[in-house]
This record gives structure tokens, sequence and C-alpha cells, in this order.
């Protein structure tokens, strides 16, 4: 199962042949931490504020009745369970919390005062999953022989047809190039 939630989330970088440019892996960086690192606020677009990106995941909740959220809350709740029982199998000792669950039961949250302890905690997950996708890739992407490596093996007929393509496509030109001078 972690061979399949592995190869789920960085199969972009593998398959992207240029998951492993160093410079496009530092401004990758760059500008995820500018986008986790901003607040978010009226007229502040998802796509420059990880708060208004969360909150704009959200808004729905905002606008459905007590059946919807009831509803949100036993689907967040399918997780959870899951969660639970891979903790409870695998003998981790770690205490977890489900934010989808507090944020279905944002009202009542933010009148107990624990509205920004959730969002401080959301926030802080998505900095851990982000830490632990850009490690690795990272890591790999210092060495250059990795991306040489992988560019060879994304594109290996090509690199073996490749001066026999560009013949046929220069040669192509150069036909027709010879028929309008005709």
């Amino acid at each position: 199962m972690w061979f399949m939630v592995g190869t789920w989330l960085f199969a972009p970088f593998l398959f992207n042949p240029s998951g492993f440019e160093w410079q496009k892996i530092v401004d990758d960086w760059t500008d995820w931490s500018k986008w986790i690192s901003n607040r978010g606020g009226i007229g502040v677009s998802p796509e420059k504020s990880w708060e208004s990106w969360w909150d704009k995941e959200q808004e729905h909740l905002k606008y459905s009745g007590t059946r919807g959220i009831i509803t949100e809350i036993v689907l967040a709740l399918r997780f959870f369970i899951y969660q639970y029982g891979l903790v409870y199998h695998l003998n981790m000792t770690k205490k977890t919390k489900s934010f989808l669950i507090a944020q279905a039961c944002k009202p009542l949250v933010k009148r107990v005062g624990l509205w920004s302890s959730v969002r401080a905690l959301a926030r802080g997950y998505e900095i851990m999953m982000g830490l632990l996708l850009f490690t690795p890739i990272a890591f790999l992407a210092w060495f250059p022989f990795v991306s040489e490596f992988q560019t060879r093996m994304l594109f290996n007929q090509a690199f073996s047809r490749g001066l026999q393509i560009s013949r046929i496509l220069g040669g192509h030109k150069k036909d027709r190039s010879s028929k309008n001078k005709e």
C-alpha cells in the first residue's frame, strides 16, 4: 500500500522531463513557500495564499444546512476511521484529529475559541506534506546524473532514433525548397 501512496505522490515529478532540474525545484520551492506563508483575506485569490485556498475549499459548508454538515462529518469520519485502523494495526501511538470534521463544525469551534488552532494545525499539516514531497525531489535533483537518467528513461526510443528523425525532417524540408525553386 505504501508503494502505491509513494507512486501516486511522486508520479508528477517522475514523469515530468523537467522534474529533477535543480533550478525548477528551487523556483517551485520559492513559489510554494510564498503561497503557504501569505495571509488570506478579502480580495486575496486562492492562487496567492494558502488561507484563501483553504477557505475557498471549505466555502460550501457556509451555505450547507444541518443535513449537509452532518453528511460532511460522516464522509470525513470514514477517513478518520481508516486512519485509526492503520494507526491501530501498525501500533503507532500518535493522536490525530480530522480537520474536515473541525471545518464542518466551524461555528461551534469558533465559539469555543479553537478556530485559530485548527487553522494552525491544518497549515502545519500542509507544510509537513510539502517538506515530505520536496525533500527527496530536491535531494535527487542535486545530482545531475538523476536528471540525465530520467530523461533517457522517458525518451528511450527518441534517443535511439533521434538522428533518423532529424534526417527525415531535415530531408523533407530540403525537398520542399527544391520544389519551390523549380
